[in-house]
């Protein structure tokens, strides 16, 4: 087999996750950075998200990297020193509807959201109405709201990523499968890749639902599951402003969330636990007759604007989801040389902004900006797990 030159890091996976632990790696000009990636640059799960981007959580380390992420969008191009720089940030406002069950929970979460500086509140039912006059509120008991929060375009941002990241010297390689880590006795050296042995100091890997397919190779698994997500979206004749708030109603069955797009129409997912997919390569990527329906009732009851709308398009992408619906970022027990960053099991867009500039700090030796201890892997054998508020699904 061939060798080549050692790399201080590789980072492995080319969605938003690796794109941008490689991109704040590079920003450290001492450091060697190669990137590697099967496919094409955000050619696996990050093109299928809704890139929604809120704050609003139960797990502190959550709410404190969205709402950096937050930041980081906001004045993207000066972030990355690159005026062509896109991500698409729409910072149209973030609100979470609740009924009795969930106001408590809300409350809290809310105040400790603006404990880490998160720009937060709960709102009365009227100011809800004047910021979405389309809401039905009847049955809503507690409502918070987010002005700084949106979505983004998660092709458009993994890119910028990618390109500041080849500015500033990072080393790619596209459409190169990773065969096996190199472990020499417990240490991490490199990787495998078509034959080929690249050294390197450090091995990240972000590779989502695949991340089992490499940590085999070293006789390790982690507990993730590969679920299917749906996304539909619906339109009417009437007019529906485009610049309305991102709203997530965990009074639905389903946890639905929902935004605006242009042409009077609204694109719409849910929270809940996903169909557990067996090959993430060979799945059936349609939602089904059936789910069109019910998610189209589910947001006619909240938009009641909507209870004619024409179905538009659909999709499904997949989660890579942990058993607490958590990230799972940081060293593999018993293995030098090796950090692992999947299993954000929804959350991986609103985080990954901020988690690549806080673990590059980490893996530099640098004081990380935000500790990211509590998403160890270890933490399953310990029983130390990340409870979510709202129960099981993506509010984790």
């Amino acid at each position: 087999m061939n060798k080549s030159a050692a790399f201080d890091f590789i980072v492995v996976g080319g969605g938003i996750v690796g794109t941008s632990i490689a991109y704040h790696l590079a920003r450290h000009k001492s450091a060697t950075v190669l990137l590697i990636e099967r496919d094409q640059i955000a050619a696996g799960c990050t093109a299928r998200s809704s890139a929604i981007i809120r704050s609003h959580y139960s797990i502190p380390a959550n709410s404190a990297l969205a709402w950096r992420t937050i930041g980081i969008l906001s004045g993207f191009q000066e972030y990355l020193q690159d005026g062509e720089a896109e991500s698409g940030f729409q910072g149209k406002g973030y609100i979470i509807l609740g009924g009795a069950r969930d106001a408590q929970a809300m409350r809290h979460n809310v105040s400790m959201q603006q404990g880490l500086g998160v720009d937060t509140r709960t709102i009365p039912l009227d100011e809800v109405a004047r910021l979405h006059p389309y809401l039905r509120l009847d049955d809503v008991e507690v409502a918070a709201y987010e002005p700084r929060s949106g979505w983004a375009d998660p092709y458009l941002t993994t890119r910028s990523f990618y390109r500041a990241g080849k500015r500033l010297g990072m080393v790619s390689r596209l459409n190169s499968p990773v065969s096996r880590l190199l472990a020499r006795g417990r240490r991490i050296e490199g990787v495998e890749v078509d034959g080929e042995k690249i050294f390197a100091g450090h091995v990240v890997t972000a590779l989502n639902v695949w991340s089992n397919d490499i940590l085999r190779s070293i006789d390790v698994r982690l507990p993730l599951a590969a679920e299917k997500h749906r996304l539909a979206s619906y339109r009417i004749e009437e007019d529906y402003p485009s610049d309305l708030p991102v709203v997530k109603d965990l009074l639905s069955d389903n946890k639905m969330y929902f935004r605006p797009a242009t042409g009077n129409i609204v694109l719409t997912g849910g929270g809940e636990a996903g169909d557990v997919v067996a090959d993430p390569d060979a799945y059936d990527e349609g939602v089904g007759l059936d789910y069109i329906a019910e998610q189209g009732g589910r947001l006619a009851h909240r938009l009641p604007q909507f209870a004619q709308a024409m179905h538009v398009h659909d999709w499904s992408g997949l989660y890579d989801v942990s058993p607490d619906w958590n990230p799972i970022i940081g060293a593999v027990e018993g293995y030098a040389g090796l950090t692992v960053a999947c299993g954000f099991s929804g959350h991986g867009f609103k985080l990954a902004p901020a988690l690549g500039e806080a673990l590059a700090a980490g893996l530099l030796g640098e004081p990380a900006a935000r500790g990211l201890e509590c998403y160890a892997p270890s933490r399953f054998q310990a029983g130390q797990l990340l409870q979510g508020a709202y129960g099981v699904g993506s509010i984790s």
